[in-house]
């Protein structure tokens, strides 16, 4: 009886995908890397931006109205998972508390090549919500009234 083998597109599939203790994938060139510019559009969308637009960029204008950029440490929240398995190099975290809000966010990364990770409690076990190159984190935890559930049938 002959050992079984996996098919080499599988195994290759198998090593890419591993983002623990291996390699991060090449970051794709279609992607746009956020800039000052989609910062203060995202300012201009986003209700409270002082408190709900974080970011690591310096703004593009010095007279920039409540912008403040932080340390990279004060993402670290946002770019790594609650059991400190993986990492992500985000610069900046968005955190609507509308659905209009994530609309209009979602409407232009989508124009402008803006790759997004949405993020809820941060709290997954396999690192779906953590960045691997610098994506917007589109931090959903504040989204959290419930405004109606269905009628029973």
């Amino acid at each position: 009886m002959r050992p079984f083998r996996l098919p080499q597109q599988l195994l290759q599939l198998s090593r890419a995908s591993k983002r623990w203790n291996s390699t991060v994938p090449p970051r794709k060139k279609q992607y746009k890397t956020l800039d000052a510019g989609d910062i203060t559009f995202f300012r201009s969308v986003i209700s409270n931006p002082d408190s709900n637009v974080i970011t690591s960029l310096k703004p593009a204008a010095v007279d920039e109205a409540g912008w403040k950029e932080v340390e990279e440490v004060e993402l670290g929240g946002y770019n790594e998972d609650w059991m400190g398995k993986y990492k992500g190099r985000s610069v900046a975290v968005v955190r609507p508390k509308r659905t209009e809000e994530v609309s209009k966010l979602l409407a232009y990364c989508y124009k402008q090549n803006i790759a997004v990770v949405p993020q809820g409690g941060n709290t997954g076990l396999v690192g779906g919500s953590v960045p691997v190159h610098d994506e917007l984190v589109l931090n959903l935890s504040g989204m959290n009234t419930i405004r109606s559930f269905d009628d029973p049938i």
